[in-house]
């Protein structure tokens, strides 16, 4: 049986076929659009488990490999690549969590269980390291300062999802009006630059991606 039949037989529990490489693009694309947005996304977690089970398989694959044959460099190198952008990915993701600390926490508490986006070891990082940085700023400063003055609100840094971000249509999305009440026509394989906020909903749908 080849690597891809063993690999699709996985995932028919799922009455959904995907292809090694299907997959290893929606996980590209997940990383450009983590990168590109200034706010963190729904964590890929299905995409994720998926791609390092395909991982393990490939690793098992190579040691069958005589160390002689060249299409063992092929599938190392391959191997190496798929890690390279899964770590990515992962570390734009705690980027944003350092960065965005509070704000990403006290969002995500706001968030239903089924719309979460961080998962269960983000949630956990953060919190930590929340914990730690509030504990370094009470020694730091907090002690020096009456608490009466201490507005903790302002002392949240919040992404700017005003930004603009560049994107191109995956799938029509009819018209947005742009902040200075400019109508655009997202039509299919358009590419706009446009304020994040406009066009959040679209990425997380996957109408559109971040470039």
């Amino acid at each position: 049986m080849s690597e891809d039949e063993e690999y699709s037989d996985e995932i028919d529990d799922a009455e959904e076929f995907i292809t090694p490489q299907e997959l290893l693009r929606k996980i590209e694309i997940a990383w450009m659009n983590e990168h590109s947005a200034p706010d963190i996304l729904p964590y890929q977690s299905e995409m994720i488990e998926l791609m390092m089970g395909q991982l393990s398989h490939m690793e098992e694959n190579l040691q069958a490999i005589p160390s002689n044959d060249f299409r063992k460099i092929a599938h190392k190198m391959e191997l190496e690549r798929i890690k390279f952008i899964i770590a990515a990915y992962l570390r734009c993701r705690l980027q944003k969590i350092e960065d965005f600390t509070q704000y990403i926490i006290s969002e995500e508490m706001k968030r239903s269980a089924e719309n979460k986006r961080l998962s269960e070891a983000e949630t956990k990082f953060a919190e930590d390291y929340f914990e730690s940085i509030e504990k370094h700023f009470q020694q730091l400063a907090l002690r020096h300062i009456p608490p009466q003055q201490d507005d903790v609100s302002k002392r949240i840094i919040r992404p700017n999802l005003m930004s603009n971000v560049f994107i191109k249509v995956i799938k029509s999305c009819g018209v947005v009006v742009n902040t200075n009440d400019e109508e655009v026509d997202l039509s299919e394989n358009s590419i706009h630059m446009l304020p994040y906020q406009l066009v959040c909903e679209l990425v997380n749908k996957g109408d559109v991606i971040l470039i």
